[in-house]
């Protein structure tokens, strides 16, 4: 019988590749550790490796740390990670997603104060028809007075946070 197959007719899995997939688990298990308690409360994950990952949250040393995170990489290897990898997409997907309508509406404020044209405003009039045109108009107004007087921010914050109403409803 030929030495490089076992009794399953597979090739062995080489050192190497088995060092990848536990330095994949190492990180898939820092991931974890980085969430918040809500989102791994989500994840549903086993309760040893929860309270594994709790665990690494508040350790402030760096080899223990590193050697809790070693750990939830062993007890990530007992079970299917798969789960766990969806799950952690899912997050990274949805958190892309906010952070790119973070950048539209902050695009949009910029438009609406520094450009001085009506497209803005018909852009949000045509997606959010709840618009309160009056206090639109005074948010961008006292924005680009606080723009051309550089005083500060605060107008300039309401409005995003107005648009950032207004896109949330929707």
């Amino acid at each position: 019988m030929n030495d490089s197959t076992n009794e399953n007719r597979t090739a062995p899995i080489s050192r190497t590749r088995m060092k990848k997939e536990i330095k994949a688990l190492q990180i898939m298990g820092e991931q974890l550790v980085g969430l918040p308690e809500k989102q791994l409360k989500v994840l549903k994950l086993p309760p040893g490796l929860l309270q594994a990952v709790l665990d690494a949250k508040g350790m402030r040393s760096h080899g223990a740390h590193r050697r809790q995170i070693k750990f939830i990489g062993a007890l990530i290897r007992d079970i299917d990670p798969e789960p766990i990898k969806t799950g952690l997409a899912f997050i990274d997907r949805d958190i892309t997603e906010k952070n790119r309508a973070f950048h539209h509406l902050e695009r949009l404020r910029d438009r609406l104060v520094g450009a001085g044209d009506s497209a803005p405003f018909s852009e949000i009039l045509d997606q959010c028809p709840h618009t309160d045109r009056q206090r639109l108009r005074l948010l961008v107004r006292n924005a680009i007075k606080e723009k051309a007087s550089e005083k500060g921010v605060k107008h300039y914050r309401a409005l995003f946070i107005y648009l950032k109403e207004l896109y949330e409803t929707v």
